[in-house]
């Protein structure tokens, strides 16, 4: 009987001991296996699809730039007297408007030669756009090619808008360089034409 005992006591014993090791290893971290039916869950990331369209923005056209007015030229200015074919004179030092030439006095074999009459009648027409308001006439020998020697011939002047021709009695006979410097209308500056007078 007391050895039946002992043997159970030593059974109940061993069993303890077993369950003690067991709970102190604590819960199994093994998987548990899926429940059936359920259905997986894939992972999900933040970043958002790129858009099949972009949005493109045409550059501002640029201001169109045309190239800036070459500056205007003086008005020509055309001589006649008595029965002759008009001609033009040549032009040497002026400004006009924002342009401008300054030249010395041009000798008589730079100009063309025109024959006239003693005192004959000589008027001065401006080209289109061109108006004097003041001017003056002088005279120098063809043989001074420097204008050094010059004889005021004929002056005058008008108010308001000026006029386009200027009359005045042509020199005495000789060969001279008909000079006439014009002041232009509107402030527009100045300018000075020459003639070769072959004067019988």
């Amino acid at each position: 009987m007391l050895r039946v005992l002992t043997t159970s006591m030593a059974v109940l014993l061993v069993a303890i001991g077993c369950g003690d090791r067991a709970s102190s290893r604590g819960p199994s971290t093994a998987p548990s296996p899926p429940t059936a039916g359920a259905t997986p869950v894939a992972a999900i990331t933040s970043s958002a699809a790129p858009s099949r369209w972009v949005r493109r923005t045409r550059p501002s056209p640029s201001p169109a730039t045309s190239p800036a007015d070459p500056p205007a030229d003086p008005p020509g200015a055309v001589l006649s007297a008595g029965g002759i074919q008009p001609i033009e004179g040549e032009i040497g030092s002026y400004t006009f408007d924002e342009s401008g030439s300054d030249g010395p006095w041009l000798p008589a074999t730079a100009l063309r030669p025109v024959s006239i009459r003693a005192g004959a009648a000589i008027s001065i027409r401006l080209r289109p756009g061109g108006r004097i308001t003041s001017w003056v006439a002088r005279i120098s020998p063809a043989s001074d090619e420097q204008g050094e020697i010059q004889e005021g011939l004929a002056r005058g002047g008008s108010g308001g808008e000026g006029a386009r021709v200027i009359r005045f009695a042509g020199p005495e006979r000789g060969s001279w360089v008909l000079m006439v410097e014009v002041t232009y209308a509107r402030g527009r500056g100045s300018g000075a034409y020459y003639w070769r007078l072959e004067v019988e």
